[in-house]
């Protein structure tokens, strides 16, 4: 069980406007990490925030982007993926100590969500070269000549390494992109075949050689999201940031993304 306060006036909330919701949202997410063994209902995170279930559901979704369980279920695979890393730990013992009811079927989720298994995930860093990356752009070379988005990536003058940019669906990049592409730097981008549809979202390896900072993003990550209007000739712009408290944790492994076949019919 969560500690908690009294609920009172949740409606109130709603009057008080984003910016205060916002903080609450951040004190949820904390209290997510916090207990992710036991995760907290979204009846006990919403008495956390001082609203009623309803409204916290409606609110965190609003000012976040993804209901407060998905959010929950990606903290939990994020740190799988930290644990698959860093320790030894068998990945049945990760399974069961993250609370998943079986192997099965926290495999199949990390699977859908990170796009690789977590064995195969294990398997990334120790296979990852420098030279995959330089070997990706050079491929990406022949895709110039096709339709799609195009745009600019930005980022502060101190910047430099690689930068992947992906079309999700939703505001939260899970699963293998729609379309995407890799840049070696800040500068113009293209992705071939990707329809103007979803969120752009767009992440900055400030450590070129670390094979760990592509599959659990840290301290050295800056992110971007765009979300797209329905046009294709509209020159998009990516800013890089440092990421915030609201943003939703990276899950696609993106070391896999550079094994996909070229988006090119025929």
């Amino acid at each position: 069980m969560i500690p908690v306060g009294r609920l009172h006036n949740p409606e109130g909330l709603v009057q008080d406007g984003t910016q205060l919701f916002e903080k609450r949202a951040e004190e949820a997410i904390r209290t997510m990490r916090r207990f992710l063994q036991e995760p907290p209902s979204v009846s006990e995170l919403a008495e956390e925030a001082r609203v009623t279930p309803w409204h916290f559901i409606r609110l965190f979704r609003r000012t976040v982007g993804i209901p407060p369980g998905e959010y929950l279920a990606a903290l939990r695979i994020e740190f799988a993926k930290t644990l698959l890393l860093k320790t030894p730990e068998k990945v049945t013992d990760i399974c069961f100590d993250l609370g998943f009811s079986s192997l099965g079927s926290f495999t199949s989720r990390f699977t859908s969500l990170v796009g690789v298994s977590p064995v195969a995930f294990r398997r990334l860093a120790d296979e990852f070269s420098p030279k995959r990356l330089t070997t990706q752009v050079e491929r990406q070379e022949r895709w110039q000549s096709y339709p799609g988005l195009r745009g600019t990536v930005k980022a502060s003058s101190s910047f430099s390494g690689p930068i992947f940019v992906g079309l999700f669906p939703k505001p939260i990049p899970e699963r293998f992109p729609e379309a995407s592409t890799l840049l070696m730097g800040p500068g113009a981008f293209r992705i071939p075949h990707a329809s103007p549809e979803g969120f752009l979202m767009a992440a900055g390896i400030g450590s070129f050689h670390d094979p760990t900072s592509y599959l659990i993003p840290n301290d050295c990550l800056l992110v971007g999201v765009l979300p797209l209007p329905d046009r294709a000739d509209r020159e998009l712009e990516l800013h890089l940031r440092p990421p915030e408290p609201l943003d939703p944790p990276i899950l696609v492994a993106l070391l896999a993304c550079l094994g996909r076949p070229d988006p090119i019919p025929g």
